[in-house]
This record gives structure tokens, C-alpha cells and sequence, in this order.
């Protein structure tokens, strides 16, 4: 998410604005602009068809007032959305051209369309009146309505993206996540220990996995490697326990330290003001298993006790590694390939007790 806001305010789409000491995103004047003229655009639509609903009642010989007419019109929308939602058509892409400006749901719910404005109408006369609007809308091969069913399919095709339905399919093929575990490593504790625009997103992430039924873990040894990294940081640069924003020419330190990832969230997160200095950095890091612990996350070590399997899954990793010509330490490959190990128990679990049994993967 702060990837994409740093693309839109690229773009002068955004800007970052200060609220009670917080930075937030804002819309630019330009975009602010354009929200309004969408905001006009839609109420422009909804007027054309009032008046297109006034004159279509005329000729049934039912006069009514341009205020009635957009009642009529606000009940006839309720009903082209009930019959839209009703066979999710649009959520699932199933749409057609109608002409080269509008679009329109292939298949709509007509038993709900029905529904809703029978509920809608003061009699069954007017219930009739709505019903014949509604099908009218619904002709493709008739001009009325024809831009109020364009909004609601788009509208439609839009929510079903921003909420991930266009992706149901995948969710069925993957399961329920209940259960199933989550292990955070050492960069995302670094994320976690950068600035606020870099922790808050991890910190949601695991109050939704939590909600979802997940067990999200942080092991001992993730831990340990986190605090040897800032204990090396100040062995290798001991100025850096002097770093004060904004206090001169510093740039050496922060030229050195931006490449360390513990110590380029320590950088970020003490220019934005969320620490004061290294040490309380240092503290910070060294009581991370508690807040984490704190926000429903499980602290533990990896418990394995075959070790022939942490060795075959080290063997494996850095075999890898050395094919896509990387690099890690004897050490981090070591924790690595014990929270491979652990991995592979839990995953011998499932398999040996099937797809009942409360273990799951990671």
C-alpha cells in the first residue's frame, strides 16, 4: 500500500500532510477537483434518468412532479442493484457492451428485482409502473436507463475488485486458512521495528491473520538473530550510538548503515521521531518478543528434534542458493533450515493423520 500512495503522489495524485503530529495522506487540489466532478458526473446520471422516469410516466398517464420523479428514480436504482447483487453477475466479470459507453450485466435477478420494488411501491399499480421501468432499463435494444444500468455494473465490477471476489476462485482452491501457521522472519521484524508508515501494515496484517483463524508465530531464533545484528551494527560502528537527526554532516554513518536492514529501520524510524536515539532502539529490539506476545503473536522456538532433517533441509537451501548464485551466512542458512525443519514436521503431521487433524502447514 505505501508503494502504490508513493506512486500516486509521483503522480500528484497525493500528497502526505501532517495531523496531529501523525503523517497522513491527503488528495491533491487537482485530484479533489476530479473527485467532485465524478461526484457531479453521478449526480447527472441520476438526473437524466428522473427526467427520462418523468417523461416515461407521462405516457402511461401518470403525471408526476420532477421531486416525485426522483423518488421513483431512487426506488428503480434500488431494484436494478437488488437484481445486479442477485446473481453476482458483475462480480464475477460477466458483463456486455452496450454500445461504446456503457456496460450491463449479462444475467440479472428479476425475482429480486421484483421483490424490492413491489416493497418499494405505495400500490400495485405503481408497483406495476416500476416493474415496466425496470425491464425497460434492462432492454438492451432501448435507450432508457441505459446510464443508470452502466453505473451500477460498473460500480459493481469495481467492488468486487477492491474486495477481492475476482479472486474467489483462487480462495476455494486454497482453503480455509483457519489454522494454519505463520511465521514472521527477520526482515519483517525489521519492518515492524521501522517507521510507523512500515509497522502499521505488518501490525494489521497480523491482527487479520489472527481474525482468520491463523496462528502467527515469531521464533526464538529470528529473535536472537535480530539482536546479534544490532549488537554487530555498534561493534562495526560505534559513532552510530551518537546519530542525532539533523545534527550536521553525518552522512557517512547513514550512508553505511542504509544498507542493514535493522539499521536502516532504526535510520528511517529515528528521523520520524519514533525513537530518540540508538539505545532506545536497542531496548526496543531486545523486548520485541513481549510486544509481539502482546498482540496475540505466539513466541517460541522451532522444537525440532531431528536433527538429520535440519540438516537435509540446510543442504538443500544452500545448494539453492549457490544455483541462483546468492549468498547467506553458516548462520542465517542454520535458522533458516530450522524453520524449514519445522515446516516439514508439521506438514509429516498432516500426512500421516490426513486432513482432519488439527496440525496444519505453514
Amino acid at each position: 500500500m505505501n508503494a502504490a500512495m508513493r506512486v500516486a503522489q509521483h503522480a500528484s495524485y497525493v500528497t502526505q500532510v501532517s495531523i496531529n503530529g501523525e503523517a497522513k495522506w491527503a488528495l491533491t487540489e487537482s485530484t479533489l477537483r476530479d473527485v467532485l466532478t465524478a461526484k457531479d458526473w453521478a449526480k447527472e446520471i441520476l438526473d437524466s434518468t428522473a427526467e427520462q422516469v418523468r417523461g416515461a410516466l407521462a405516457d402511461a398517464g401518470r403525471n408526476v412532479s420532477a421531486d416525485e420523479a426522483q423518488l421513483w428514480t431512487m426506488n428503480l436504482q434500488r431494484g436494478l442493484m437488488a437484481a445486479a447483487r442477485g446473481l453476482a453477475a458483475p462480480y464475477k466479470g460477466d458483463v456486455v457492451a452496450r454500445g461504446a459507453a456503457c456496460l450491463a450485466a449479462r444475467r440479472w435477478d428479476e425475482k429480486s428485482l421484483r421483490r424490492v420494488l413491489m416493497e418499494s411501491a405505495a400500490s400495485e399499480d405503481d408497483a406495476s409502473l416500476l416493474i415496466a421501468l425496470a425491464f425497460d432499463a434492462l432492454d438492451p435494444n432501448k435507450s432508457f436507463g441505459n446510464d443508470l444500468v452502466s453505473c451500477i455494473t460498473v460500480g459493481y465490477v469495481l467492488h468486487a475488485i477492491i474486495g477481492g471476489r475476482d479472486r474467489v476462485a483462487d480462495l476455494r482452491v486454497l482453503g480455509a486458512i483457519t489454522g494454519d501457521r505463520a511465521i514472521l522472519d527477520t526482515p519483517i521484524l525489521c519492518h515492524l521495528l521501522g517507521t510507523r508508515t512500515q509497522a502499521e501494515p505488518i501490525e494489521r496484517l497480523i491482527g487479520a491473520a489472527r481474525g482468520a483463524g491463523m496462528e502467527v508465530i515469531a521464533l526464538d531464533h529470528y529473535l536472537e538473530e535480530l539482536r546479534e545484528l544490532v549488537a554487530r551494527i555498534e561493534i562495526e560502528n560505534p559513532d552510530i550510538a551518537h546519530y542525532r537527526p539533523g545534527a550536521g554532516d553525518q552522512a557517512g554513518i547513514a550512508g553505511w548503515i542504509i544498507s542493514d536492514d535493522a539499521a536502516a529501520a532504526w535510520l528511517a524510524a529515528v528521523d520520524e521521531g519514533r525513537y530518540r536515539d540508538w539505545a532506545q532502539f536497542r531496548a526496543t529490539v531486545g523486548s520485541l518478543g513481549t510486544s509481539l506476545q502482546s498482540i496475540g503473536v505466539v513466541v517460541r522456538s522451532h522444537g525440532n528434534t531431528h536433527r538429520d532433517d535440519v540438516d537435509a533441509c540446510e543442504r538443500a537451501l544452500t545448494g539453492e542458493i549457490e544455483k541462483r548464485g546468492g549468498h547467506r551466512t553458516p548462520q542465517a542458512a542454520r535458522r533458516d533450515a530450522e524453520t524449514m525443519a519445522m515446516a516439514l514436521a508439521v506438514a509429516q503431521s498432516v500426512n500421516r493423520l490426513g486432513p482432519s487433524s488439527p496440525a496444519h502447514g505453514l
